[in-house]
Parts: C-alpha cells; structure tokens; sequence
C-alpha cells in the first residue's frame, strides 16, 4: 500500500507536520491559511468570502487547534476549534469533539463530527493538504458551507484482497439548527431526521468515495414564508495518482438543488504543483468556473500559492457566485475573476 498517498487521504493527524507531543499520550498540533484576493467585479462572491475589486488580506484568514488524547489502548478524544472565513477570532467554531472507541476493525464515534459527504471533508480547512487555496465551491458550498453535524458514527475497516481496503461509515445527527444569508435574506433551517452514509475504497494509487445524506428540515426566511424541505443528496468523488499527475473529481446530485460537479489535475514538480481545475453547477444554480493555479512547497508544512479564477454565471438576478442581487432592469454582470495569492501552513 502507498503508505504516502494514505496520509494524504487521512484525517488532520496525519497532515500535521509539526505537532507538539506534549505527552506520550497527548498532542496538540494545528494549520493555518492567510491570503490577499481581489476581483474585477466590485459585487461581492462566494458566500463567507464576498470578494470585492478591494484587495481583501483577511477574507480567508483561517486559524484552527487541535487536541488529540489517547485515554487507553482503544478510547481516544478528540477537540478541534476553528476560525475560519465565515467567523472571526473572537467567535470561532468547535469543529469536532468526540470520542472514538476502536475494537478490531469497527471505531464508533460519538459528540460533534465532521459531515464526511467530500473528498477533502476531514480536513476542508488545510489548505496545506490538498493543491489548492480553497476547495472548489461549485461542489464545497452546496449545503451552505456546513461541516459538521453533533450525533454518533460507526466505522467498519476491511480489505477485500491483498490490494483494495474499504471504509463504510453509516453516520446519525441530532436535530439542529443553523442561520444562513444568501443573496442579502437571512434565514434559519432546521433541520431533523438526519443521517447518511460513506464508502471508501482505497487502493495503492487510488481513493472513491461515495456518499448519501437524507435530512428532513425547515426552511425559514426572516420576514419571509416557511419552507418544509427534504433533501436526498448523492456525492461521488474519486482521486487518482498516475505517474506525477494527479486527476481529481467530485459530482454532488439531488432532485432539485444540485448537479454540480469538477474535474482537476495537478502535476506534482519537485517543490512545483500546477494546477487546474473546471467545474459546474446546474439546477439552483447555474455557473461555470475554471481555476489555474500553482501552490509552492517553501517547507514540509508552509506553501505559497498564486491563483486566477473565471466564473461565468447566466444572465439573471442571482447570478454564478455572487452573493448580492442584481437590478433585473439593468445591465448585469456574469462573469468575475479572482485573483488569489497565499500561504498555507500546518504546526
């Protein structure tokens, strides 16, 4: 098994490049990301960043902690808090705190986890793990930048052959409740009846995951009318390492919402890793989007980035990635690009 391309797909533990071992038992390790973005367009996009034609030096800013605990041979704990675009450093986010109990090849887990529907779920804030600034959010943004649910999950671990291991994570929620703001309406959903369910399938060169998430909720508009919604969503995504190149994919599907998806390769160049990355968002919305890019290994756990987006929307009110709505009677603007430079860091 390519024990290298294993750590990739791993959770933050094993990203980590420079924990501190406080004990045999305990660690702390944590990552970082800082950019400076601007855009031709002075109308804001993507929801929790809202870029602007104003360099923007904080819009990504992300700082997060982790603590790690191994309490006996087979329960461990696990805390990590969060500041990431959507907060600030005064109100950040517990992503997870759970505890894990492991025997044989089955690990149940229980308090607040990481919705694992994507390729990159487990660690969607380190940057320093996966080729570029931010996962694409023609596919990342599709359940309202959520990451986390509070409820239980089980994990079964087998090989099926000498090559090809398999994960099946069953997962429950707890009833929740969330506020959002898309295209200037803020709104609640509550939402019930949560769960779902994920598969992997590793081999030496290679990860699929599939995914389903069933939750029943309510939609309800500030000032406005209340929705009772229910959502079926299907993802699939798969990453493949062939020589120096690296070919990624994802596809989110549900009835109404999503048929959104992206296709990226990077190729792996000494300290060098180009990028580019095409995708689409169909049904709700209605956009295509192309990213070039390069990320910079300066050390094992810091990389610069330079990076250019074009997002091409359709001609109407809420348009591609704009998070403001445009007068119906004017002129309005489809097309943006965003210009990203960063670095990314892990401790």
């Amino acid at each position: 098994m390519n024990l290298k391309f294993l750590l990739l797909l791993a959770a933050i533990p094993s990203i980590t490049q420079a924990a501190l071992q406080i004990t045999d038992d305990l660690r702390i390790s944590g990552f970082g990301t800082q950019t400076a973005v601007i855009t031709d367009q002075s109308i804001p996009v993507y929801h929790h960043f809202n870029f602007t034609d104003e360099w923007c030096y904080d819009c990504d800013t992300t700082l997060g902690v982790q603590l790690d605990w191994l309490m006996t041979e087979n329960l461990r704990s696990s805390v990590q808090v969060v500041k990431s675009p959507k907060n600030t450093f005064s109100d950040p986010d517990v992503e997870w705190a759970y505890l894990a109990y492991q025997h044989a090849d089955f690990t149940a887990k229980i308090g607040r986890l990481r919705l694992p529907l994507f390729m990159v779920s487990e660690y969607y804030y380190v940057s320093e793990a996966y080729p570029w600034i931010r996962p694409p959010q023609d596919v990342y943004d599709s359940i309202f930048g959520l990451t986390y649910f509070d409820g239980i999950s089980l994990e079964w671990n087998t090989w099926v052959g000498e090559d090809f291991s398999v994960r099946v994570s069953p997962f429950l929620a707890t009833p929740s409740s969330s506020t959002h703001e898309r295209y200037g309406f803020k709104f609640d959903i509550e939402a019930k009846d949560t769960f779902g369910v994920t598969v992997d399938v590793n081999n030496e060169n290679g990860l699929v995951r599939l995914s389903y998430l069933h939750s029943s909720y309510t939609q309800d508009v500030h000032g406005g009318p209340q929705f009772q919604n229910m959502l079926n969503m299907f993802s699939i995504g798969g990453q493949y390492l062939l020589g120096n190149v690296n070919m990624m994919s994802e596809l989110v599907l549900s009835e109404e919402l999503h048929s959104n998806w992206y296709v990226s390769l990077n190729y792996l160049f000494n300290d060098w890793t180009p990028y580019i990355t095409y995708g689409q968002r169909r049904k709700l919305d209605d956009n295509d989007s192309l990213i070039i890019g390069t990320k910079y290994s300066i050390l094992a756990n810091l990389s610069a980035y330079l990076e250019w987006q074009h997002i091409k929307g359709r001609e109407e009110m809420n348009s591609g990635h704009f998070t403001q709505p445009q007068n119906p009677f004017g002129p309005i603007e489809t097309e943006v690009n965003i210009y990203s430079v960063g670095l990314s860091f892990t401790f």
